[in-house]
């Protein structure tokens, strides 16, 4: 319902007139619809996005829900259970409902649903046909209809259509009233009325509607119901076996014709999704009945495949670059969802999609052109050979299918098939004598592709018929480097005996071969290339060795077989990080200590910016690495460029237990930062409460920092009220100020921090000092509107 809003929402954002400051707007969508194309332009708000079926319902929090609609007496979680993806409607339909009939609905929601539209049926035909009108137009049902306004011809006849199915004059506008009077009350449950829409309840509850009253109103449905719902909600009784699933089921010859003759309709209105995406083309006894229909009206098909590719060239003249460019979904070519939501119209790219070869055949016998292209220059072929529909490519083929054909990516059939490594359809291609060296827009070959995505098979395949192996793509990556990269050991063996020019060849970032299969920690690969002597002290771009990436990744193997070679372990990166530099950085213990072993002078080697091993292992909270640094000598007070101790960062990240062993060690823990930052300081301000009590425990100094700011201060300043009263508890520097002139009750008072004010008043805070703008406490909590606190203080004061 969010279009009967957003108008308000759009206001809200462009005049930014609201009482409170960061608002947040908080949508909740169907995964079906989150899934759309429109939702993948907001990849940078992707973090805040909460998939609620990971968080269900507790048994507990079950109970407490079901208790609001239903008798507590209710014994339903012994009988049934919870386990349900519907708990909240179940509750919300057993609300007035009789302890029977609960049980019935909690045995089984589906049925419990059509027992009640049945009763509906027969008591209230006017509920029922508010029901039947939400399930016909996907329940989205505008209430202004009931006053004769219409957004369409094809609306306006539906809405009649029914009324004579009802036997209702609703030309007349009493029965409009009635109608509405119906739906004010609302006393049947299953629908509701959110401004001008209404609409069901849940969409459990829409399914169910959905194909009772399919299969109740057959004819009309099949006439007015929207094409995406002809698509998906229908079978043939006749060339089904077996009756599976939630479908509306067409019992005879005569409806399995007006079915189809809809399907035209939806093709004479240039929608090609319900013939071309229907659910049941997955049945060949489907196809064949299809196929035959469009047989025996061959010219009428042909003259609306016509229509449809005029329409089709109209509307590619009237959209502009820029809508061309935001089609995510049909670049990608991946789901099948946008083809309900799009206008295609382009049955012979659709149709490879889905890769039925009848259909395949049927259209090219309606004269559609086999190499007709899309918006982005794609054919049937390239688009078939992507997917792996084989016998669609044959066929394609057979009937002249141009190979050579480049989308708007340069990218050809052969690329598309080599890069999702299906074999069969490059050997096709391969046989049409299809081009090795086209090259697409990134600079990808076929073999280079091939490589990329790990097919050994196919490069072969491609190699044996002549491809380049030699070639590199945009960045300089070569077919060596791609196989080292994508782990295909094969055909690194056959391309390291074929072109001695690749063993050492990097890409613009300086990486090789072999670096990538450090990086990958495949021994047989980095065993393969240092037979054929591959260069193990190549440095990229940002100054590492393969043994610098392999220790960086933790390839543990791969550093032993490294240094027995003798890889230099002295070798730092381009802002000097050494090895165990980079391994403490990453948390790989192991190779931390094999390269003690080898070297332990690198203990206490600093980067540039003066961080030492045992300070970086300290920042990240490895426990075991600080340990072994710690018994080999490191020296626990080297600070760094900003004069912090390992202790001091141990402290600052809440490393507790990091922050006990070097206390243990004998680190100094009140030694402060090059702007008088304590370790408690810094526990304080990022909210480190056991930190914070592991510190007082010891003894440590409350001291300020430059600025003259206590601990307590920035406690009460971030609003960690624990923390704070830790502190104040301790009287650490009640009623100090810092060098603004600003107290800790002035703090709490303007972040509207209610328990740290009070438990400062409790110890006797100075509730009469001013900051440096003359204001007291209490004058802050006025301004800033928190009348607890202005409250809490104006008490105090009398």
């Amino acid at each position: 319902m969010w279009s009967s809003q957003i108008d308000d929402i759009i206001n809200v954002i462009k005049t930014q007139e609201l009482p409170v400051k960061h608002v947040k707007f908080l949508f909740s969508v169907g995964r079906e619809i989150y899934d759309d194309n429109v939702f993948q332009h907001f990849e940078s708000l992707e973090k805040y996005v909460v998939m609620l079926s990971d968080f269900p319902l507790n048994e507990d929090e079950k109970i407490k829900m079901i208790h609001e609609y239903i008798p507590s007496q209710m014994k339903l979680k012994e009988t049934y259970g919870f386990n349900t993806d519907y708990f909240p409607v179940l509750c919300k339909i057993a609300e007035g409902k009789s302890a029977k009939q609960i049980m019935n609905l909690f045995e089984n929601l589906d049925d419990f649903i059509k027992t009640e539209l049945f009763d509906i049926h027969k008591k209230n035909s006017l509920q029922y046909y508010l029901i039947l009108y939400c399930a016909l137009f996907n329940d989205h049902f505008k209430a202004t209809i009931l006053d004769g306004v219409f957004s369409s011809e094809h609306e306006k006849t539906a809405f009649y259509n029914l009324c004579m199915e009802f036997h209702y004059g609703l030309y007349k506008k009493s029965a409009g009233v009635r109608l509405k009077e119906c739906l004010r009350g609302l006393e049947f449950g299953y629908v509701r009325q959110t401004d001008d829409f209404i609409h069901f309840i849940h969409r459990k509850v829409y399914q169910v509607a959905a194909i009772i009253s399919g299969q109740s109103f057959v004819d009309c449905f099949i006439k007015f119901a929207s094409h995406s719902f002809i698509a998906e909600n229908y079978r043939f009784e006749s060339i089904t076996l077996e009756r599976k699933g939630q479908f509306i089921w067409i019992k005879d010859k005569e409806k399995e014709n007006r079915y189809f003759d809809r399907l035209m309709t939806d093709l004479e209105g240039g929608l090609t999704y319900s013939s071309f995406h229907n659910s049941q083309l997955y049945n060949t006894s489907y196809r064949k009945l299809f196929c035959a229909y469009c047989y025996n009206r061959k010219q009428k098909v042909i003259a609306l495949l016509y229509k449809l590719e005029e329409m089709n060239q109209s509307q590619l003249r009237n959209e502009c670059e820029e809508y061309e460019q935001d089609y995510e979904d049909y670049i990608n070519f991946e789901k099948q969802y946008h083809f309900s939501s799009h206008k295609m119209r382009q049955p012979i790219l659709e149709s490879a999609w889905e890769g039925y070869g009848d259909i395949i055949k049927l259209l090219i016998t309606m004269e559609l052109d086999v190499n007709k292209k899309d918006r982005f220059g794609r054919s049937a072929l390239i688009v078939a050979s992507h997917h792996g529909k084989t016998d669609v490519v044959k066929i394609l083929l057979e009937n002249k299918a141009d190979y050579a054909i480049l989308d708007n990516k340069r990218q050809s059939a052969l690329l598309a098939a080599s890069r999702k490594g299906h074999t069969k359809i490059v050997k096709l291609l391969l046989e049409k004598n299809a081009d090795t060296s086209v090259r697409d827009l990134e600079g990808f070959t076929p073999v280079l592709a091939a490589c990329e995505g790990g097919h050994t098979v196919v490069a072969h395949m491609l190699f044996e018929t002549g491809a380049d192996v030699s070639v590199c793509d945009n960045i300089g990556q070569s077919s060596l480097f791609l196989a080292c990269l994508h782990n295909c050991k094969d055909f690194v063996n056959f391309l390291i005996h074929t072109s001695d020019k690749l063993l050492n060849k990097c890409n613009k970032k300086g990486m090789s071969p072999l670096s990538n299969a450090c990086m990958k920690g495949n021994v047989k690969i980095v065993n393969l290339l240092l037979e054929a002597k591959a260069n193990i002290e190549t440095k990229d771009c940002e100054g590492r060795t393969p043994l610098f990436i392999a220790c960086q990744e933790g390839q543990h193997k791969v550093v032993d077989i490294l240094v027995k070679i003798g890889a230099d372990v002295m070798t730092c990166d381009w802002h000097k990080h050494t090895l165990l530099t980079i391994a403490c950085e990453n948390g790989h213990s192991k190779i931390v200590k094999t390269l003690l072993e080898l070297n332990s002078s690198l203990i206490n080697e600093i980067s540039e910016d003066s961080r030492s091993p045992l300070f970086i292992a300290s920042e990240k909270g490895y426990l075991n690495i600080v340990d072994t640094l710690l018994k080999n000598n490191a020296d626990i007070e080297k600070q760094d460029n900003e004069k912090r101790t390992p202790f001091y960062v141990a402290c600052r990240f809440g490393r507790l237990q990091v922050a006990e062993l070097l206390c243990e060690r004998g680190a100094n823990i009140n030694t402060c930062n090059k702007w008088g930052g304590s370790p408690l300081f810094a526990a304080c301000r990022e909210g480190h409460q056991d930190v914070v009590q592991f510190l007082i425990d010891n003894n440590t100094n409350f001291v300020e920092d430059e600025n003259e700011t206590t601990p307590l201060l920035v406690a009460c300043e971030e609003g960690y009220t624990k923390i704070a009263k830790l502190l104040i508890d301790k009287e650490a520097g009640i009623n100090t100020c810092n060098k603004e002139g600003k107290y800790p009750l002035h703090s709490a008072a303007f972040g509207g921090h209610t328990d740290i004010v009070k438990a400062l008043i409790d110890k006797a805070a100075d509730k009469s000092v001013k900051d440096s703008e003359n204001h007291t406490s209490l004058d802050i909590a006025r301004i800033r509107r928190f009348s607890d606190i202005e409250n809490m203080l104006r008490v105090c004061d009398k």
